[in-house]
């Protein structure tokens, strides 16, 4: 059992530390965008994800992402939108969550999985457990729970930005 352990967490940070050079890698080469600088003050764009039509905030930058929604009491829009320069099977968690989501992980512009009903933690004392795709994505798309159903979003629906 010990082994096991120390095998998880040799890997959790490895996830991790790659990510952080990864993420000061990929901010240095975005320093001088534009896009970096409106992500910074909240990016907002129109998705068509299937059928439905949705206001989400687009996150690109790593250090963004890191917190995603982490401590805030709503979205504050339909969802968070999270666009990766490159395809990866990433980690999420729900650490300071106050709501449940719904994640919809996306890959070259179709719903690849949807994990629902994702409970925020009980308390900040619990085991957070981790949610990954089962293959390479290249967006997710988190949204309250209970949304992506009542929204009608299934596998493999089409995601395409409206400008």
């Amino acid at each position: 059992m010990r082994k096991f352990f120390i095998i998880g967490l040799i890997i959790v940070l490895g996830i991790v530390f790659g990510s952080l050079i990864y993420g000061s890698q990929y901010n240095s080469d975005m320093s001088n965008s534009t896009s970096q600088t409106s992500l910074e003050k909240g990016n907002y764009s129109k998705l068509k994800v299937g059928d439905a039509v949705l206001n989400v905030e687009v996150v690109r930058d790593i250090s963004l992402q890191s917190k995603g929604l982490s401590g805030r009491q709503e979205i504050g829009s339909d969802g968070m939108l999270f666009v990766f320069p490159s395809k990866r099977i990433p980690s999420f968690w729900m650490k300071e969550m106050n709501f449940d989501l719904d994640m919809i992980w996306i890959k070259d512009g179709r719903v690849l999985e949807i994990t629902r009903n994702i409970p925020k933690p009980a308390n900040n004392n619990d085991q957070l457990k981790m949610y990954s795709p089962s293959q390479p994505i290249d967006q997710i798309l988190e949204v309250y729970a209970g949304d992506s159903l009542r929204l009608g979003i299934e596998f493999g629906d089409e995601v395409t930005q409206i400008k």
